[in-house]
């Protein structure tokens, strides 16, 4: 878990560290786009695999409510990015992004088994 935690961390804190790494990186717009794009989809090659683990520990009523929680949290997600100009709208859904995210955590839980 540590070893995930620093490679998360340490391109941040390099370009923290050395400022100048900065500079030689593409201005926004087509590029980053591509690379945003593509990380998202590294990002749910992670997430797979974080669920096939969980999978191991779950029975499988409850992986797919994990699964379900964490697909509605991406739709709601996605729906609050294109409500970004009205304030009540994105406010509540903001608000179920929350209580997605808090469903997923709480489904995870191995049950308590005596």
């Amino acid at each position: 878990m540590v070893a995930a935690a620093l490679g998360l961390t340490l391109p941040w804190l390099a370009l923290a560290a050395f400022p100048r790494l900065v500079a030689p990186l593409p201005p926004p717009g087509d590029t980053a786009r591509s690379l945003r794009e593509g990380l998202g989809f590294a990002a749910a090659a992670g997430t797979l695999w974080l669920l096939y683990r969980l999978a191991q520990r779950l029975s499988p009523e409850s992986l797919a409510a994990v699964e379900l929680s964490l697909l509605a949290l991406g739709l709601l997600a996605w729906v609050r990015r294109r409500a970004a100009g009205r304030t009540r709208l994105s406010r509540a859904l903001a608000l179920a992004l929350a209580a997605c995210a808090l469903a997923a955590l709480w489904l995870a839980l191995p049950p308590n088994r005596p």
